[in-house]
């Protein structure tokens, strides 16, 4: 779910937190997801998400006020966690009770957006992999050939050196042309 601390700090801006309500806000923020899941499975499309953290965050807005207003005569502005822990209960029970507050789930997973660097970094990943089986099988094939090249250097040694080198530059090759394309 996006940053739901950001909207709700935008959301709700005359409101203080005590330092322990502000550590649940941040508890809140993290377990977003898992509070306001898809009643009936599925998932939620980033634009649902982020109109649901919208309006947890209004309706939140909302309950707090009032529990201000009604139960502090002293113009008090401060919320503690207790208040904060029980409006943001009664938020999720409101969610799940009135089945998501309509707002429709979709049974495929939606693709994140990634930026330039994670898509550049998943776009290597079978480079590095590749190249790294590739370099350990050729890297014992050289050391075995090479080794008993060095101690008998008879024509079947030369022949498996010489095989592994080609093997290795073909597979180098077959790489470099099949990620060309």
């Amino acid at each position: 779910m996006p940053n739901f601390a950001s909207q709700f700090s935008t959301i709700i801006q005359n409101l203080t937190f005590t330092n322990e309500a502000s550590s649940y806000l941040k508890e809140i923020e993290k377990n977003l997801e898992s509070d306001l899941p898809p009643t009936h499975g599925g998932y939620f499309s980033q634009e649902s998400s982020q109109a649901i953290a919208r309006e947890a965050a209004a309706k939140l807005r909302a309950h707090l006020e009032n529990k201000l207003r009604i139960e502090r005569n002293d113009n008090s502005e401060v919320v503690d966690f207790e208040t904060l822990r029980n409006e943001w209960t009664k938020v999720v029970i409101d969610f799940h009770k009135n089945e998501n507050w309509g707002f429709v789930s979709q049974k495929e997973k939606p693709q994140k957006n990634l930026s330039e660097d994670q898509k550049v970094a998943r776009e290597l990943m079978p480079y590095f992999g590749l190249i790294l089986l590739i370099a350990t099988i050729t890297k014992t094939a050289f050391f075995y050939y090479g080794m008993h090249m060095a101690s008998n250097p008879n024509e079947t040694n030369k022949s498996g050196l010489l095989i592994t080198v080609f093997l290795f530059f073909a597979a180098m090759i077959f790489f470099a042309w099949k990620k060309y394309r």
